[in-house]
């Protein structure tokens, strides 16, 4: 019953849709799912009414005109192509050590090859350098995270 209510509440034609790719109301799409997890499978739920809760959205990911060697000046955001990933390459020089970094929408196949030559980095010697290229889907993901791992200790200590 809950679910025919959110359902005909979701898809009424009282309901402005809204604008860009987003869900009329993501904690119903979230109830609707926890009744029916298969609800992303039913293309008219997915397409209208929960299009984010369901993955049908472009990612929107941090983007740079140039290669930034501090990640965090790469602070610029859009919305990518319908069939894009965010993208992040970052590049190790092996003659001074400095990094560099370029934060970007990308079509899928230049995850799978990024020695394409298109880029900043394609324009270089690659032979010199330390490449590393990392795609995902989700929003803003492609910004560098440091790892928050806590650093081990060989020191033994009695407790008294």
């Amino acid at each position: 019953m809950l679910f025919s209510l959110i359902i005909s509440t979701l898809l009424c034609g009282s309901i402005v849709p809204a604008r860009g790719c987003k869900d009329i109301d993501t904690a119903a799409c979230i109830q609707m799912s926890k009744q029916r997890p298969d609800l992303c499978s039913d293309q008219t739920i997915a397409k209208n009414a929960c299009p984010a809760f369901c993955k049908l959205c472009p990612p929107v990911c941090y983007h740079c005109n140039t290669t930034v060697q501090d990640y965090h000046l790469c602070t610029n955001t859009m919305t990518c192509p319908n069939g894009s990933v965010c993208m992040r390459k970052e590049l190790k020089s092996i003659y001074d050590g400095h990094h560099e970094y370029e934060l970007t929408c990308a079509q899928k196949q230049e995850c799978d090859n990024p020695w394409n030559g298109s880029g900043p980095f394609g324009k270089r010697d690659i032979m010199s350098r330390d490449l590393s290229v990392t795609c995902c889907i989700e929003d803003l993901c492609n910004y560098h995270m440091p790892s928050l791992t806590t650093p081990k200790s060989n020191c033994v200590k009695d407790l008294i």
